[in-house]
């Protein structure tokens, strides 16, 4: 059996004296790990937690820990299952609450119900009852055009000065153990998440009810896991990865010409595979997570979740704002275009200092060579290992001591390719978002049709073989070998489809790929290693 005390006090610092509560057991409450707040989030023996927003929290709740290990750390299933240890196929893991369509966007009729919220919502900011949240957006440096193209809003507090709440039936959602349920819809800027045309998120900034120590911002309950401005991201442009989305509106007026720009939303969310395998579609991903100093609450959140990115995307390099971050930069007035511009030369000529290239006059877009004078970083070479890094105080420092993996977090390393003969390889290595292995079931996740006629995906949970795939998925173990010979590189398809870049990628392609469409795709993969390696020998699929 799970303590799931002491779980939780791995995330939470756990305050005072539990409290009974009738279906749960004892009820605690602790430090939230998305807000930061000092005793909002609550936790049950049930396994259940909850960031009610009732308490001005931020809003996050989940049955069980399992949903808390998927949403907070963003592991699957089945990586999840590994962390608690146990067996995903148990009774114990059946008798958890599952997560409802995490994969996919919100129920027909919750966006239905959110559009509307929205639509309410703009035409209050643009009235009279709306003018100092405006203004207040006015003040953050977004122009007219922009607060409209993004479809902000407002929403007021009653006359009472409280919160709206909703009826749940409205929204198309369950009561299950809440005990006081509805669906509340706090005072502030209202933010909408689209993604592929539908309404993922409807995210409230709190304004002028917000006090110190509460959530500044607010989920409203049904929202899912997304990715903000995703539908920006185009193939072979370059990204501009931050937290916020005023962040990445700021980029977006500033200058939408030379990237797309999108946000998390927080140091740990959008992990996602969706999302991961989007943001590979990009030529180059600066990660502009806020400047946080180390002395703050999470010890540089920023650094930290950028270094995650900057391991799981190998086109990714850590690119600091000039200031806390991009949309003070914006209010500030210093130039973002000449930060972006020099982020992308920087990325050029990291990604050709890896290949042994020199850079192209195209490539050296913002003089490279002017990178110490302006924001003192600086691109230099690893030696016998073929890699590059920079650093952001342009001070030489020796990290052979260092593990790979902190030093990559902490400096934005992207790992050095290896040379045999002159010909670029990349050896395989542990899995990067698949479960670990040994694997005990297939990682396969299959697309089915609901009755409510909405796609899910539904792992395979057939019986892994030694590489870790059922006999029936074993193609997407070659096609991960073949990735990985060629240093998992991006490939475009006919019809409009495409591998992006890095391992996270194709792993992602490959778990979720149709095994017909897979087929077609690996004569043409196969072709390209034999270009690049003409005196490679078959042999059996290594393990991934």
């Amino acid at each position: 059996m799970i303590d799931v005390r002491a779980f939780y006090s791995q995330y939470v610092r756990v305050v005072g004296r539990p409290s009974t509560s009738r279906s749960d057991g004892k009820e605690y409450h602790g430090s939230c790990p998305w807000c930061g707040g000092t005793d909002r989030f609550a936790f049950w023996d049930s396994g259940r937690y909850s960031c009610s927003i009732r308490a001005s929290g931020c809003g996050h709740e989940g049955g069980d820990m399992l949903h808390f290990l998927r949403e907070y750390l963003g592991l699957s299933f089945f990586e999840a299952c590994e962390e608690l240890g146990v067996d995903p196929g148990s009774k114990y893991v059946r008798s958890f609450h599952p997560l409802p369509s995490e994969d996919g966007p919100p129920s027909g009729k919750w966006q239905e119900r959110a559009a509307a919220v929205l639509h309410r919502g703009q035409l209050l900011l643009w009235s009279d009852r709306g003018r100092g949240a405006l203004d207040y957006l006015r003040a953050r440096g977004l122009t007219e055009e922009t607060i409209r193209l993004a479809r902000l809003g407002y929403i007021p507090p009653t006359s009472e000065g409280r919160w709206y709440r909703d009826q749940q039936e409205q929204w198309g959602l369950s009561a299950e153990e809440d005990a006081d349920p509805g669906v509340w819809l706090p005072e502030g800027i209202l933010i909408p998440w689209f993604a592929d045309g539908a309404l993922w998120k409807l995210q409230v900034r709190r304004w002028t009810g917000w006090e110190e120590g509460h959530a500044r911002y607010v989920q409203i309950r049904g929202s899912q896991e997304g990715l903000y401005n995703v539908d920006a991201i185009r193939v072979g442009t370059p990204l501009v990865l931050v937290e916020g989305e005023f962040d990445a509106l700021s980029g977006q007026q500033a200058c939408p010409d030379l990237a797309a720009y999108v946000a998390t939303g927080a140091t740990t969310r959008g992990r996602r595979d969706r999302w991961i395998a989007r943001m590979g579609l990009a030529s180059c991903v600066l990660v502009a997570f806020d400047s946080d100093p180390a002395a703050q609450i999470g010890k540089g959140a920023g650094e930290e979740g950028a270094g995650y990115w900057v391991r799981v995307l190998p086109h990714a390099l850590r690119w600091v704002p000039w200031a806390h971050d991009l949309n003070e930069m914006l209010v500030q007035g210093q130039d973002v275009r000449a930060w972006v511009v020099l982020g992308r030369a920087t990325a050029e000529a990291v990604k050709s200092a890896l290949r042994g290239e020199t850079p192209s006059a195209n490539e050296r877009e913002g003089d490279p060579s002017s990178i110490d004078s302006r924001c003192g970083a600086r691109v230099e070479s690893d030696g016998a290992q073929g890699g590059a890094f920079w650093t952001g105080d342009g001070q030489e420092r020796d990290d052979r001591d260092a593990l790979p993996s902190e030093a990559e977090a902490m400096r934005g390393r992207l790992p050095g390719l290896p040379t045999d003969g002159g010909i670029l390889s990349l050896p395989l290595s542990t899995p990067g978002i698949l479960p670990a292995l040994p694997r005990a079931l297939c990682p396969f996740e299959l697309a089915v049709v609901g009755n409510d006629q909405r796609v899910r995906a539904v792992e395979c949970r057939g019986k892994a073989q030694a590489n870790g795939w059922c006999e029936t998925h074993q193609h997407a173990q070659e096609l991960l070998c073949l990735g990985a010979t060629l240093g998992y590189p991006r490939i475009e398809f006919p019809a409009y489809r495409a591998i992006g870049e890095g391992k996270g990628c194709w792993e992602a392609y490959a778990r979720r790929a149709p095994a017909s469409q897979v087929r077609q795709d690996l004569p043409r993969i196969q072709k390209m290693v034999k270009r690049v390696h003409p005196s490679r020998r078959e042999g059996p699929p290594p393990a991934s």
